[in-house]
């Protein structure tokens, strides 16, 4: 389990398994499977599995990142509604704005190396990159891990050859200051939000909405 220094948790695929930890998460809220029960009086008051220190470890360390959790609209601080123009390093140490390097649709998607989730989704985001590129639709990513050397080392491993910031607070804040990951943004010419997601996209009804928006229909 690991959680950066802004982030509190982050989801996974439905069927991603821990199982060095002894424990599975059938969803991002936990609301099945659950490694202890949480209430609003009472946190980690029962574990489901003792079996080891470790085990009780990561039970803690999850149940403080609920406990420290911030939501404003369920994970944000405040959900935006647009993109306001943000700057910041890119991973090969250059200095970008979201301004330069946007296209006519751009699909905004928040990732580090160590999110489940964020891996599982990047076959998805290549398949939208190969069909809609060539009609202005651009995907940026913003790297979450605790450096840009580390992000640029994933980057390479997974084949990830998208614009890619790394993040910062003032960036953060722009984008509602999500308290989750992995969240993509799709936004259209206008800098308006078209749709916000939490966890894995639906690949159809993200391909539709792209659709129409590259062809100027809403």
């Amino acid at each position: 389990v690991h959680t950066c220094r802004r982030h509190r948790y982050f989801t996974v695929p439905a069927d991603y398994n821990l199982k060095k930890a002894n424990f599975s998460i059938k969803n991002p809220h936990f609301s099945k499977k659950t490694l202890f029960y949480y209430s609003r009086m009472e946190l980690g008051r029962k574990i489901t599995s003792s079996r080891g220190v470790f085990s009780v470890v990561c039970t803690l360390l999850l149940a403080l990142a609920f406990l420290f959790s911030a939501c404003g609209q369920e994970h944000f601080q405040a959900a935006p509604t647009k993109i306001e123009d943000f700057k910041g390093k890119l991973l090969d140490g250059s200095l970008s704005t979201y301004q330069a390097e946007k296209g006519t649709v751009t699909l905004i998607a928040l990732t580090a190396s160590w999110c489940p989730g964020c891996r599982a989704e990047l076959p998805l985001l290549k398949k939208l990159d190969e069909e809609f590129a060539d009609k202005g639709f651009k995907i940026l990513m913003v790297n979450e891990d605790d450096s840009p050397r580390i992000g640029a080392k994933y980057n390479k491993a997974a084949g990830i050859t998208w614009t890619t910031f790394h993040w910062n607070y003032d960036m953060m804040n722009v984008l509602g200051n999500p308290g989750v990951i992995p969240v993509t943004y799709l936004v259209n010419a206008q800098d308006s939000i078209v749709k916000i997601n939490v966890g894995e996209f639906d690949e159809n009804k993200m391909r539709k909405l792209i659709g129409k928006l590259v062809d100027g229909r809403k």
